[in-house]
């Protein structure tokens, strides 16, 4: 039997016969973690997963748990096989290392760190811990690391790459200097050489945009971080309109998790982008929104080519002929379209299906989706969402709180 990977040197698997295991040792220089498999065996010999089964041809992911390849020997006089399963191994080629950062740097409370660690991938892929201690108090905090591979998008990975891992620490933080270490279950850590100042972040928190506010409504939580009593955070508000509100928190937590807001009934329905103020300076960063005036209205949750919070000045640009898939939030029976408007002509709306996963309302699988068609002119656009009942009424939802720029 042979097997083979590409993108990994064939020195660098040994099939171990006794133990009956295909080792393969993960070189360093890694650019991916998926690596297509060659198995070859003896004349009658069937194996499983791969090309003479009905599976799929046989990937090794360094992200995933590695299946065993069985291989079967011919059927004997009775028709019968027998199956010998050999475990797929994983093995660093040295010792775990954390190479970036080299030397001390600072990071900002409630946000990602990104760390750079060689040798990483082995056979424990359980979570992996990231634990920091305080130079001057030995207080500890024990983070998560995920690595940025397939499943993990590198545009969240800040522009990482394999062996770049993002550190996310999901309790408070206190300001000081620790020292970065990272241990797998299986015993093996690293750590780092320079020590890490850790600084309080600019705040920033986002809305339940899936569950609406409405005006008047009391106690609105907003969760993040670095929302604390003693930076006079405040929450602005500004819809496509230009109207512009500034909430005030009814209360703080402690730990600076989340902030409550009173919604004024004033308040004008609508979908706004939101700022943070701390002590009386915006924070230049944007968060999202949704003030219905009733449970019925549809409202938007995401475009999934939005990929960043945008200034509410920036429009959101979408091409013409292409698919766009995004999230939205409707109460009741019927079918959703949306209305551009051209914003040199909004006498002239054009209305656009929009089509809907069946079991999207009722358990949230799938994405819904539209297409501008290619006769549409090319311009800036106001959208809303309009449900269509079951008796052909409409419920129209509030503007989208920026502009899109059809292309």
């Amino acid at each position: 039997m042979g097997f083979s990977l590409v993108g990994i040197p064939q020195e660098n698997i040994v099939i171990d016969h006794e133990k009956r295991e295909i080792q393969v040792i993960i070189p360093m220089d890694i650019t991916t973690v998926s690596f297509p498999a060659s198995v070859t065996v003896s004349e009658g010999v069937t194996i499983t997963p791969g090309p003479s089964s009905v599976a799929v041809p046989y990937v090794f992911n360094l992200a995933l748990g590695a299946s065993p390849i069985i291989f079967y020997k011919p059927a004997d006089q009775y028709g019968s096989t027998v199956g010998q399963p050999y475990a797929v191994r994983r093995l660093a080629a040295g010792p775990l290392e954390i190479t970036s950062p080299p030397s001390s740097i600072s990071v900002d409370t409630g946000f990602p760190t990104l760390i750079t660690v060689k040798n990483y991938f082995d056979d424990a892929m359980t979570s992996v811990s990231a634990i920091i201690t305080n130079e001057q108090t030995g207080q500890q905090f024990t983070g998560h690391i995920s690595p940025c591979t397939d499943f993990a998008p590198l545009l969240v990975c800040q522009g990482g790459s394999v062996g770049s891992f993002q550190v996310n620490f999901y309790e408070p933080i206190a300001t000081g200097q620790y020292r970065l270490d990272i241990r797998k279950p299986n015993g093996r850590q690293a750590r780092a050489e320079g020590l890490v100042t850790v600084r309080r972040g600019l705040p920033r928190g986002g809305d339940d945009l899936w569950n609406p506010s409405s005006p008047g409504m009391q106690s609105r939580m907003f969760k993040g971080a670095n929302l604390f009593a003693e930076d006079q955070i405040e929450l602005r508000l500004k819809n496509l309109n230009g109207d512009q509100y500034t909430l005030k928190p009814s209360s703080y937590a402690p730990d600076g998790t989340s902030m409550t807001v009173n919604i004024p009934a004033a308040v004008k329905p609508s979908q706004y982008t939101t700022q943070m103020i701390r002590k009386g300076e915006l924070v230049a960063s944007y968060g999202r929104m949704v003030i219905s005036s009733t449970r019925s209205q549809p409202a938007f949750i995401w475009f999934s080519d939005l990929t960043v919070f945008l200034s509410p000045n920036t429009a959101f640009g979408i091409d013409r002929g292409k698919r766009q898939t995004f999230f939205y939030v409707n109460s009741g029976v019927g079918n959703v379209r949306l209305k551009f408007t051209p914003v040199a002509n909004s006498t002239n709306p054009i209305l656009i299906a929009v089509n809907t996963p069946s079991q999207y309302i009722s358990h949230g699988f799938g994405s819904p989706d539209f297409t501008i068609p290619l006769t549409t002119p090319p311009g800036l656009y106001s959208i809303v969402l309009q449900h269509i009942l079951q008796d052909r009424s409409i419920v129209e939802g509030e503007p989208f709180e920026r502009l899109i720029e059809v292309r």
